[in-house]
């Protein structure tokens, strides 16, 4: 068992996104992001990079745009979009402001030894704040898919139904929930 380094989440810092276009997605509508999750090491006076999060961005996208370009992509960001239309549709529905900027978070990636101390939340908050995006204005979708130490991911099995419970609780904490009965789930800031 690998010894776990606990981490004090006003340590996680994203410095920097990564922003590309994809390839000939003609009406520009989604965008691939890369960040680097950083901790301040205090001792070292230094920035250490500890994971990684990426996946698709879209701004101010119509549901038949955001579908069309994410299933050119892949049937993995096209369920994320369709789940991103659902939750959208139904914010819609009950009078509550649609979200105008979507996530579409494909990895979240910790080193083995950072796992385990809850950051998710903060690193979602973290990417939000640098890429200047409201809160309560972005919805946030993501399908847990637990994956081995050194990457890849876990066929099913024991040992990815206990990192997939580990793993849940983890989104749960950081301010998501599950949508309808699907693999989907997504966080959306609500105002107080």
């Amino acid at each position: 068992m690998m010894n776990r380094i606990k981490v004090d989440p006003a340590t996680v810092w994203i410095e920097t996104v990564s922003i590309a276009r994809i390839g000939d997605d003609q009406e520009d509508v989604l965008r691939a992001f890369q960040a680097d999750v950083m901790i301040h090491d205090a001792e070292a006076g230094e920035l250490t990079r500890i994971g990684a999060v990426q996946g698709l961005i879209a701004f101010e996208s119509t549901e038949v745009e955001l579908a069309m370009a994410a299933d050119a992509i892949s049937t993995e960001a096209l369920a994320l979009a369709h789940a991103a239309d659902e939750i959208r549709r139904s914010l819609d529905k009950y009078a509550q402001a649609t979200p105008s900027t979507v996530l579409l978070v494909d990895l979240i990636r910790i080193k083995p030894q950072w796992r385990g101390s809850r950051i998710c939340g903060h690193v979602i908050s973290q990417l939000l704040e640098v890429l200047r995006l409201d809160p309560e204005a972005t919805l946030v979708v993501l399908e847990p898919e637990p994956q081995f130490e050194d990457g890849g991911r876990m066929r099913k099995g024991p040992q990815r139904t206990a990192a997939l419970a580990s793993l849940r609780e983890t989104y749960v904490e950081a301010g998501f929930g599950k949508w309808h009965r699907g693999p989907v789930w997504w966080r959306l800031e609500v105002a107080a």
